[in-house]
């Protein structure tokens, strides 16, 4: 089963949700994706994994318990060089955004990272950065994204934003080739929309850059291409890294690249629906579990439920090897979370639907029913990850392609967030950005 971008570390999205979210972004995604690559410039940006790791021993965390089990690898810029050593080369080439701290970050997690014989690929630097640039013009420049039907604020930034995105896209571009060559660096394109909206110096944190913005309307759209910006680059990050890419806390209304990843069908496709019924315990459970013993349940029974997962999708099994691997695994979860005093359970039914055909094989969308109001559509590889993570009223529908997506109404309530929590896509197809 194909690897995920961790992109919930990505401190550039920390403005856009809580340390609270973040635990849960790192808990689902250690347990129900099979693989978990982190570029390692997040590893030094990210502040929420800085107080995540403050708030326990050396070694003891869940990201480095993860990441001793293989569960997460760090795609490093230099794979036979150690993390220190990684960071110091960032700094030479004068990364925004890296942490003052960071050199203990890296000394820490170089106690729980594997050897280079377990390394993962290579961060092909340039090749994201072209890429980037690519998606940067073609989507943020002139031509208006494909944007859902209930898109109206997104499209009110896209006008508002264009005296000073289109002339900072230009600066960005301009200062990258002199110094790459090639590309465009996100850092870049940071510190220029900065500069054209009164910031002085380079912006590290665009919540920071956000928050000095005092028109409100100003503030709204830069906060919508700022969003624009982070899908983009962790699309292109993902498509160099050959995973699929996760979008943490994406809003329907503004997504752009969700969207643009969503399949279209054909006459040749051929669909199935799976409905497989467990019951969970919900993430605030699960974070009271030792990180060695959910990282111990994950590669026994999580692995069993992945492989049987990945067999349906191609083909190869019915849905009742799904079905028994699924209620294992939760099943292990749960007598965990007893063990741990929390008895807390919820039924959930999950719909997996693959499409099989000329196109879009392995396709699969989460359905999860509860009682409760409409409120978030959840599209993803791994569609168990939409069960732990929003056990608590939410109703999701399945979208079959990008012109339901289109017609999807997203109905807001004090019950359900107004964001997509942890919206993935199990799969990248760059030719449709």
């Amino acid at each position: 089963m194909k690897a995920s971008y961790l992109g919930c570390l990505d401190r550039q999205m920390e403005t856009f949700f809580s340390l609270t979210d973040w635990e849960r972004f790192l808990l689902v995604s250690v347990l129900f994706e099979p693989l978990l690559v982190v570029p390692d410039v997040f590893l030094f940006i990210s502040r929420y994994l800085a107080a995540h790791l403050k708030d326990s021993q050396p070694g003891a965390s869940l990201f480095e318990k993860a990441l001793r089990a293989n569960l997460i690898a760090p795609a490093l810029r230099e794979p036979d060089l150690s993390l220190e050593r990684n960071l110091t080369t960032m700094r030479e080439q004068g990364i925004q955004g890296l942490l003052a701290d960071a050199e203990d970050t890296a000394a820490r997690l170089a106690q729980s990272v594997p050897g280079p014989e377990d390394a993962g690929q290579p961060l092909r630097l340039f090749d994201q950065r072209e890429l980037f640039k690519r998606l940067v013009f073609a989507r943020l420049y002139d031509t208006p994204p494909r944007l859902t039907e209930d898109s109206d604020n997104a499209r009110h930034a896209w006008e508002t934003s264009k005296r000073w995105r289109q002339p900072a896209i230009d600066d960005a571009y301009r200062r990258t080739t002199q110094i790459d060559g090639v590309g465009l660096r996100r850092g870049h394109l940071m510190s220029a929309v900065g500069q054209r909206l009164g910031w002085q110096g380079e912006v590290h944190d665009v919540g920071a850059l956000l928050n000095s913005i005092t028109n409100a309307a100003e503030r709204q759209a830069a906060s919508v291409v700022i969003r624009w910006m982070n899908e983009l680059y962790q699309a292109s990050g993902a498509a160099v890294l050959k995973v699929a890419p996760g979008f943490p806390a994406s809003v329907p209304e503004y997504a752009i690249v969700p969207y643009e990843l969503l399949p279209v069908g054909s006459d040749g496709d051929h669909t199935e629906t799976l409905k497989v019924c467990v019951e969970v315990p919900p993430p605030h459970v699960l974070l009271q579990i030792p990180a060695d013993s959910l990282v111990g349940v994950r590669k026994e029974y999580g692995a069993e439920y992945l492989k049987r997962l990945e067999q349906w999708k191609g083909g190869a099994s019915n849905g009742d090897a799904v079905q028994t691997s699924a209620t294992s695994y939760c099943t292990q979860l749960a007598a965990w979370a007893d063990k741990h005093g929390a008895k807390v359970l919820t039924r959930a039914e999950i719909w997996l639907n693959r499409r099989l055909g000329t196109r879009n094989t392995n396709v699969l969308v989460a359905v999860l029913k509860y009682g409760g109001s409409a409120g978030a559509v959840y599209i993803t590889g791994n569609p168990m990850a939409a069960v732990a993570y929003n056990l608590g009223g939410a109703l999701y529908r399945r979208i079959d392609s990008a012109s339901e997506y289109k017609s999807v109404r997203f109905v807001r309530s004090k019950q359900t967030a107004e964001r997509v929590d942890l919206l993935s896509v199990g799969g990248i197809d760059v030719s449709l950005l």
